[in-house]
């Protein structure tokens, strides 16, 4: 058996985002020898029954999560969402990460003809408790800073993030579109 668990995966339920079903995704985690595999489709745990049922069916243990659209005030809806990934570690932190989506879907931002769930830091701060926070991909919440070179609000946001989540942040590492000094 594998040590690693992949944290970022979406499945068909995270709609246009991917074309592997739960089932198949836990299917593919056990030929892979994985003992545990999380789904974290955009802005929804529609998932969650499917997994579970395919975790059962495998053997290999379900994390269950969501990457989060966020905005940094749900109230001004001007600014460009990022994203979040949340895992819920235990039964507390499943109930907020199912609090987070539903209050997400009061929150929503209509955009390119779609409905998009959003969070903001004090949701995030009031419901954090029993979850795992992942920065995300490359419109991850600090990512996008980053690649805008706003380093010190990067910074900023990531000690935010630490504050609410401590040893239960973790940085998600990609490839990215930085430009890269070829003298290096």
């Amino acid at each position: 058996m594998s040590d690693f668990v992949s944290l970022h995966n979406h499945t068909t339920l995270s709609i246009l985002d991917s074309l592997i079903s739960p089932k198949a995704l836990f299917q593919r985690a056990r030929e892979l020898g994985q003992k545990a595999i999380a789904v974290t489709d955009h802005g929804s745990c529609a998932a969650a029954w499917d997994a579970l049922k395919a975790s059962r069916d495998t053997g290999v243990k379900l994390i269950m999560g969501c990457e989060m659209y966020f905005l940094d005030d749900v109230r001004k809806t001007d600014q460009k969402f990022r994203h979040v990934i949340l895992l819920a570690k235990n039964a507390k932190g499943y109930r907020n990460l199912l609090t987070l989506n539903k209050e997400g879907f009061d929150n929503n931002v209509i955009a390119h003809k779609r409905i998009y769930p959003v969070i903001d830091w004090n949701l995030l701060e009031k419901y954090s408790e029993g979850l795992i926070c992942l920065t995300s991909c490359s419109n991850g919440i600090v990512a996008q800073l980053l690649m805008n070179k706003k380093f010190d609000e990067a910074e900023n946001q990531l000690n935010r993030l630490v504050n609410i989540f401590g040893d239960s942040l973790g940085l998600e590492v990609q490839a990215n579109n930085l430009k890269r000094n070829s003298n290096m």
